[in-house]
């Protein structure tokens, strides 16, 4: 199977309660899309990490995603990237892409001493109290220090048209 190109452009889903200063989404034409915005003060904060169809899960795209869209955040001057991730799956992008002391979670804005393994097998043990593990609602907040990361080594989205 190729690899999809990746397209960059504003974002059209976005919660209602964010109020962004810029949003953007990666997206593919395989339906799978990187949501995050910038509310200012060098946060950039995703909303969602979805790779769909099924038969492109495994293939790399949610680390290509992933990386494009730290190519943007870096590229915006955003000092980390934050948010809930609900997926075992994307912590381990996270793990691969960035080295685990860029890694921090909390929950209620406290610090959680615990590094990414830990934060997985949360999740793995919050999936016995969800109903719909395509679209799940307990998550770990986790931030990504991006302070010195070089960018040459993150996938480019193309600008959509």
């Amino acid at each position: 199977m190729s690899s999809p190109d990746l397209f960059i452009s504003p974002a059209k889903r976005v919660f209602d309660y964010a109020k962004p200063a810029w949003k953007y989404e990666v997206s593919t034409s395989k339906g799978s899309y990187f949501i995050a915005h910038n509310n200012g003060g060098g946060k950039f904060t995703f909303l969602d990490l979805f790779v769909s169809p099924a038969d492109v899960r495994g293939t790399g795209l949610g680390t290509r995603l992933v990386s494009a869209m730290t190519r943007l955040a870096l590229e915006k001057s955003a000092a980390n990237i934050e948010g809930v991730v609900t997926s075992q799956h994307t912590l381990k992008i996270f793990r691969r892409l960035f080295a685990e002391e860029r890694l921090s979670f909390f929950d209620q804005g406290v610090h959680l001493p615990m590094v990414t393994e830990q934060a997985i097998c949360s999740l793995e043990r919050a999936e016995e109290y969800e109903d719909n593990l395509e679209h799940r609602e307990l998550g770990v907040w986790t931030r990504v220090d991006l302070t010195g990361l070089n960018n040459r080594d993150l996938e480019k989205a193309k600008k959509a048209r």
